[in-house]
């Protein structure tokens, strides 16, 4: 698949889908290098991109490159910019210890996340730690609807 999309940018590297593809396939294979590579290639083609600059985002999430994260949606309006990246970069700020920033884009993404379990519970930690009990409350008795086998949550919850 790596070499098909990098085959296909050799024709036309303007294809956004073979950026995209091409860095799936990388990133499949554990070599970010070439991932990251190409999407920052397909970025300087396709700047509007949301899941070519998603993508990357995940990535530099991943290698804890945290300025560089935040740097992708600076230039971005809120409503252009996806619950995803709001949570990623909710993930870097609080890396940064910009925790006032972290916790903005931790509530822009919670609309969409909700329900998702590995969100509540990352947003969970964060907000115990800035010692805002009601909302880690409130966050804990969701969280705990999805799973409640977690001993640590229940802990967390039970000690509130």
């Amino acid at each position: 698949m790596l070499r098909t999309a990098q085959a296909g940018l050799a024709y036309n590297e303007l294809d956004e889908t073979l950026y995209s593809m091409g860095a799936r396939a990388a990133a499949n294979l554990n070599d970010l290098k070439t991932a990251k590579d190409l999407l920052e290639k397909g970025l300087k083609i396709a700047p509007d991109n949301s899941d070519l600059r998603l993508q990357l985002s995940n990535l530099y999430l991943h290698e804890h490159q945290d300025k560089e994260n935040i740097a992708l949606f600076k230039d971005l309006d809120n409503e252009n910019i996806e619950a995803q990246a709001h949570w990623n970069m909710a993930l870097s700020y609080e890396r940064l210890d910009d925790s006032e920033k972290a916790q903005s884009e931790f509530l822009l993404a919670y609309p969409d996340f909700k329900e998702n379990p590995d969100f509540l519970r990352q947003m969970i930690l964060f907000f115990s730690a800035q010692n805002n009990t009601d909302i880690t409350k409130q966050l804990l008795e969701r969280y705990l609807k999805y799973v409640p086998e977690d001993d640590e949550m229940q802990d967390l919850y039970n000690n509130l």
